[in-house]
């Protein structure tokens, strides 16, 4: 019985077994207010000051990282062309490359977001209740009875904490320490800070952009006290930035090439960070993305600086949900050796 709800379940979320076509069925669920997502408050009047191209700190940033020349500044997907067609500085937290949100038709957005919701409530409540979601910033989100209003960028954070505590118990203790690479605009750095006793969490990023919603989304969650956007070449120009418990890297060393995760890794290396997570955009594979579109296996890299893979662990632990939500997302933790 179960199989076969699960299976009419998902010809829903594939949009299968239909009659109608798809304009008609697009409009009868865009009636039905449950399947709208909740509205995002709007935007402040100095927010829009600030989150313009012409301000003066990413004007700044940009020089700065064109100056640049390091492994990591040379990009591959993350181009002047990329940034300027996937990044919306007003609507930052939108289906966009820093967040995947479902861009599909509404009913099956929002029953996916449910099936999503139910599990992460299951495995990591803990982390769920301590963390809140206001839709700001183009957020794409839905409100459920029992687990409130939720996100990708909540329900990720949920689930990547819980395994960082299951694996290594210090998302429980005081004082945590995080070096994020790849941060993007502060996600997971603004729901530790929720969450955990966090002392310092440094969110580095090779792009200029990334860089300047990161500063701006610390300081607008207040946890600028604990959370910080360090620019690249300020990377580049100090020997080390502080000690750290652990490196995480979400869905951005997929996005580099070979010779800038070399470079990250030897950052992480030095800095003697006792444990790395990795989370690759290809869930069997490390695989890299190079400036003439080759692929490249970076975790022989990884193993090089001195790490070695102790837990690999899929998103969804429950295969049913893993197929529904279409998520195939794998944590692979390692610990320096």
């Amino acid at each position: 019985m179960k199989q076969f709800v699960f299976r009419r379940i998902e010809s829903l979320l594939n949009g299968r077994g239909y009659s109608i076509v798809p304009t008609k069925l697009l409009r009868a669920f865009d009636r039905d207010k449950s399947s709208r997502p909740a509205a995002e408050p709007p935007l402040a009047p100095a927010d829009h000051a600030a989150l313009t191209s012409t301000s003066p700190y990413l004007v700044d940033l940009r020089k700065r990282y064109q100056a640049v020349t390091v492994d990591a500044a040379v990009h591959s997907t993350w181009n002047t062309g990329f940034v300027r067609d996937q990044v919306s500085l007003a609507r930052f937290r939108g289906h966009s490359a820093y967040v995947w949100a479902y861009g599909e038709l509404p009913r099956p957005t929002v029953l996916k977001y449910f099936i999503f919701a139910q599990d992460v409530q299951t495995r990591a409540g803990r982390y769920l209740a301590r963390s809140n979601e206001d839709g700001a910033f183009g957020c794409l989100a839905y409100d459920f009875s029992g687990v409130g209003r939720v996100s990708r960028d909540r329900l990720d954070s949920a689930l990547e904490l819980d395994f960082i505590e299951r694996h290594t118990g210090l998302v429980s203790k005081p004082g945590l320490r995080v070096l994020d690479i790849g941060a993007g605009y502060g996600r997971l750095a603004h729901r530790a800070c929720e969450v955990a006793d966090v002392a310092d969490y440094a969110c580095l990023d090779a792009v200029a952009e990334s860089t300047f919603l990161c500063d701006f989304y610390l300081k607008h969650r207040g946890i600028a006290d604990r959370a910080r956007a360090v620019p690249l070449d300020e990377v580049v120009a100090t020997e080390r930035l502080g000690a750290f418990d652990i490196a995480v890297n979400v869905h951005s060393w997929s996005e580099c090439t070979l010779a800038a995760i070399t470079w990250w890794l030897a950052l992480v290396q030095r800095h003697e960070i006792p444990w790395l997570l990795v989370v690759p955009n290809q869930h069997d594979r490390f695989v890299s993305s190079e400036r003439d579109k080759q692929k490249q296996d970076f975790r022989p890299a990884i193993e090089a600086a001195g790490y070695q893979l102790v837990v690999q662990e899929p998103l969804f632990l429950d295969p049913d949900v893993r197929r529904l939500v279409a998520i195939k997302d794998e944590f692979y933790l390692f610990k320096r050796v």
